[in-house]
Parts: C-alpha cells; sequence; structure tokens
C-alpha cells in the first residue's frame, strides 16, 4: 500500500528512503547503509511474527542513532487506535487514506533543519477531532484486562490474579475488542504490541 503514494513520480533526490519487507533486511539496512526517512505500514511493523517491542525499541534506537526520521502509515482504525499511534510520536504519521499531496507535505516538513513536533495528517487529525469525547472507550476493567494481556497473561491468569471467573474476563476483552472495532485475536495483539510501545 505503500508503493500508491509514490506511483505519481514522488522523488526527494535529496532524500534516500528505505522499503523493507521484513524485519532482518530492515535491521542489515539500518546497520549498513541507513535512510534519511524509514518508512513502514502499521500491518508490517505490528502485525509481523517476529515483531514485538524490544525490536521496536531497537528499532527506535538504530534509528535515532544515525538520524533516520520515522514515517508510519496507519489504517482507518478505532481513534483511540489512532491516539496511541499519535502518543509513540514517530516523525510522521499519516493514514492510508491520505493522498500523495499529503505526503509530500510530510517529506517537506522533514527537510525542515530541526522539525520541533510530530508531523500528524489533517486526516487523522480530523479523525481525532470528530471523536471528541469518545476517543477513550474502554471502562477502567477493561483497559486493565488488555493491559495484563499485553503483559502477557492468559485469561484464565487474570482471573485468578482479579479474582474474577474467567468468563468474566473474557467478557472484558470481547466487549473492549467490540468498543476498538477488532474482530480477530491476531488484530487485538496488534493492538496490545501498540499499547506497550506507547508507555
Amino acid at each position: 500500500m505503500i508503493y500508491r503514494f509514490f506511483e505519481d513520480g514522488f522523488h526527494y533526490p535529496q532524500e534516500s528512503i528505505l522499503f523493507s519487507d521484513n524485519v532482518d533486511a530492515l535491521f542489515a539496512t539500518l546497520s549498513n547503509n541507513p535512510p534519511d526517512i524509514l518508512i513502514s505500514e502499521f500491518s508490517f511493523l505490528f502485525g509481523h511474527k517476529s515483531f514485538n517491542r524490544f525490536i521496536n525499541g531497537d528499532i527506535d534506537r538504530s534509528c535515532k542513532a544515525c538520524n533516520v526520521r520515522r514515517v508510519i502509515i496507519v489504517p482507518n482504525a478505532n481513534p483511540w487506535l489512532i491516539q496511541y499511534i499519535i502518543d509513540i510520536q514517530f516523525s510522521v504519521t499519516l493514514s492510508l487514506y491520505d493522498s500523495s499531496a499529503e505526503l509530500y507535505k510530510a517529506i517537506a516538513y522533514l527537510q525542515q533543519p530541526d522539525p520541533s513536533m510530530p508531523f500528524v495528517s489533517a486526516y487523522l487529525k480530523a479523525r481525532m477531532r470528530s471523536a471528541g469525547k469518545q476517543r477513550f472507550p474502554l471502562s477502567p476493567g477493561e483497559r486493565e484486562v488488555l493491559h495484563m494481556m499485553a503483559q502477557g497473561y492468559t485469561l484464565n491468569e487474570i482471573a485468578q490474579i482479579k479474582h474474577r471467573a474467567t468468563s468474566t474476563i473474557a467478557t472484558q476483552k470481547h466487549n473492549a475488542m467490540k468498543k476498538l472495532g477488532v474482530t480477530s485475536n491476531s488484530e487485538l495483539m496488534k493492538y496490545l504490541l501498540l499499547m506497550e510501545n506507547a508507555k
């Protein structure tokens, strides 16, 4: 999907931009020939089986050491999930629904000597504004269950720790998934990884 941004002859010859389809190739390029800009799709980073918060930390440290700016392109997700992505503070956060013009604008922003704040696309800002107070829909109990799942606890272990029935914990998980617009456990795992990276 990233390539669609570049279909219309998008070229910034003064900047080197890295595309990578696996984590090993990504680390090899960051070590041997770091680009100016690293562009990743959310689904690649957080959907990759070998990706975890420690790998993301390694990528982040490698990028900072080589002054590589990170661009993340996110799906049209729940505003709360989008907020978590924004809170990680990539150099640029774009949506898959942004136009090529918005990417041009973001790259131009990155070419400033020292951009003071992360760039967030106009589309994502509008999504966050339209969500208003409903941006954070989870109850404290649902948030706690997700946090514990992100720490690696099973539903049975969470139930034992919280002195609740496993069915109650499963219901909290189900309700959280419904509120977040997440339909599968694999999508939920992406969200949980993101929760941990935003801390």
